[in-house]
């Protein structure tokens, strides 16, 4: 899915090269990160994920896991944070997609006082955890679908 979204901001962005080479060096990692994952020997004395039984994540101080890679077209933006993301965050992302799967989009719940502090990416990233099949249907999958919904990009003075 992941590779899906990045194939789209390849997609938007073709006649900008730096954006475009961009993009493809982040398809190329990502594409070589799956492939780590998926080639590494299976240890059988290891209990996987799925092999727990768990049917249902409850996630606290789901702020800490705000960091998820995203792709955008928009560059020189104040309030976009960071696209790269960290690890736990992906893997947090896995999970609960794979629990999702299981159970129609349900079964997730994030506690946080605190699930925005300082970037508008931050609300995208927690409605992808929460609402990644909603965020389909209406056409909203990638980041700067939605920041086009409900962002505007306005040049101005920051204070």
């Amino acid at each position: 899915q992941m590779l899906e979204i990045i194939n789209q901001g390849v997609h938007l962005v073709k006649g900008r090269a730096l954006v475009t080479g961009t993009k493809e060096e982040q398809k190329a990692q990502l594409e070589k990160k799956l492939k780590e994952l998926t080639s590494k020997p299976k240890d059988e004395n290891n209990v996987d994920f799925e092999m727990l039984g768990i049917d249902s994540l409850f996630v606290d101080e789901a702020h800490n896991f705000k960091n998820l890679e995203y792709v955008s077209k928009m560059s020189n933006v104040a309030g976009l944070g960071t696209p790269k993301g960290a690890q736990r965050s992906f893997d947090l992302y896995t999970k609960i997609r794979y629990l999702q799967g299981l159970n129609g989009g349900r079964g997730i719940v994030f506690a946080t006082a605190t699930p925005v502090m300082n970037s508008m990416s931050e609300m995208y990233i927690m409605q992808k955890y929460l609402q990644p099949d909603l965020m389909e249907q209406l056409g909203l999958s990638t980041f700067d679908a939605w920041a086009k919904q409900f962002g505007e990009v306005v040049n101005g003075v920051e204070i």
